[in-house]
């Protein structure tokens, strides 16, 4: 589960960043920006099967 825009609008940076968000580097829109929690942070839901 996470978060990201449909925005197509033109990023104004694309590049150097902090090493938690480098997977958004070379990117061109904020629609490729997804925002989502280390998958060790992510937890079955109880009573459902993993």
């Amino acid at each position: 589960m996470g978060v990201y825009s449909l925005a197509e609008g033109k990023l104004i940076e694309v590049g150097y960043f902090d090493l938690q968000f480098l997977s958004f580097d070379g990117k061109t829109s904020y629609r490729d920006w997804k925002f989502m929690p280390p998958p060790e942070a992510i937890a079955p839901l109880p009573g459902l099967p993993c």
